[in-house]
């Protein structure tokens, strides 16, 4: 009842109990009956006849075998390099839907504006160690110098990219020392009988190599230098320098009293100073610096007293030329322009691997070097590698 009709084509040759049980031959019978493979039908049908008959024999072929082996080996080989070519490659248009105006900003920035590395900013800070640690002392010089070093030898590092201003001040000092007098009528600083000294042992160290010269003095270091921001040179490392609140407070006062000779009281003496046009005013023209050390230091005691905020943050001595001694640079930056890309090609548009490498590989660096200014490697871009790095740790 269970089985189907079937039609024997030839003599019975079926197993007994297959389908059809009309017509059967015992197993063992079967190459003894009339029938050939077209109408007998074997034990496991069709698909065990092919596979016992035609595809273990290949199989288990010698050759085949090491055919098979030499294929299996070849797809390894292809697997394991394609997986060290595996790389992350993120971007922050990939999370902005498709629809999005921000998308062709995008576009644009890839497209036009992705011409080269990521910049990266080396930050120190004096506040730690100011009286030794300041901006103008030759620990800090020789400390930088060790830095900009390490991240000059940075595999990532464009060349010729690394902008310092201490080197830059440096070599601007240095050149204008063969001819102290132009240096004077262009400075406009202090006093006239102070620069021709300016080469000597009275106020610098180690004068006679760029490498090692030094002003000694702090109010005249910061003299010169604020100059130095102000000349062709020095105007693109305004932004490398932040000067402390009080003296940008400081110098913004000076910068607002009338121009004409004003008087100030401060412990019963008189503060004069003299904004009037000419050159042998109290002030520096472009930095609103008083030029003569004594009155500098009577003025900030005076603007000290009307701000006892500002005081607190500051501490002077009792001499009549007093200085902070920490300088009045809180924190400097060095920067450096990175690679797109090791090997030679045009700039990815997206490029998460390289920045990876980088903000790791730069941290590692200023790392291995003096740590008495809190070095700090820091890129506008390094808050967006993060979350990279984030993502290639936990895949």
């Amino acid at each position: 009842a269970r089985g189907r009709d079937c039609f024997c084509c030839c003599a019975p040759c079926a197993k007994k109990g297959s389908s059809c049980t009309c017509c059967y031959i015992e197993e063992e019978e079967m190459d003894k009956s009339c029938c050939d493979d077209r109408c007998c039908m074997r034990e496991g049908g069709y698909l065990r006849y092919f596979i016992a008959e035609y595809y273990a024999p290949f199989l288990t072929n010698l050759y085949v075998k090491i055919g098979i082996i030499l294929v299996f080996l070849g797809m390894l080989a292809v697997g394991a390099y394609g997986l060290t070519q595996l790389g992350e490659d993120f971007s922050l248009s990939y999370f902005v839907p498709s629809d999005n105006p921000l998308q062709e900003v995008f576009k644009i920035r890839d497209e036009e504006f992705r011409t080269g590395g990521i910049k990266v900013d080396v930050l120190m800070d004096h506040r730690q160690k100011p009286d030794v640690y300041g901006l103008h002392t030759s620990k800090t010089k020789e400390e930088v110098m060790k830095i900009a070093s390490l991240v000059d030898s940075f595999v990532w590092r464009e060349r010729n990219t690394l902008d310092n201003p201490l080197s830059n001040f440096s070599s601007f000092i240095y050149d204008f020392q063969l001819s102290p007098e132009l240096f004077f009528v262009s400075a406009n600083l202090s006093n006239q009988t102070s620069w021709p000294k300016l080469r000597s042992s009275e106020y610098m160290d180690g004068a006679d190599k760029l490498e090692t010269m030094q002003i000694r003095d702090p109010k005249l270091f910061y003299d010169v230098f604020h100059h130095w921001l102000t000349t062709p040179s020095g105007a693109s490392f305004r932004g490398f320098v932040s000067p402390y609140e009080w003296y940008v407070k400081f110098t913004s006062w000076i910068e607002q009293e009338p121009m004409k000779r004003t008087v100030y009281q401060l412990d019963g003496k008189d503060i004069v100073l003299d904004k009037t046009w000419g050159a042998e005013n109290s002030i520096h023209p472009s930095t609103f610096r008083p030029k003569d050390p004594q009155l500098f230091c009577s003025l900030l005691k005076f603007f000290l007293s009307k701000n006892q905020t500002l005081a607190k943050q500051v501490t002077l001595s009792d001499s009549p030329t007093c200085y902070p001694a920490g300088g009045d640079v809180q924190v400097h930056r060095m920067n450096v322009e990175m690679k797109c890309r090791l090997d030679a090609g045009p700039c990815p548009k997206s490029n998460a691997t390289a920045e990876v490498e980088i903000m790791k590989g730069i941290r590692a660096k200023v790392a291995e070097g003096p740590q008495n200014l809190s070095p700090l490697a820091y890129s506008f871009s390094f808050l967006y590698t993060e979350q990279y790095a984030v993502v290639r740790s936990e895949a």
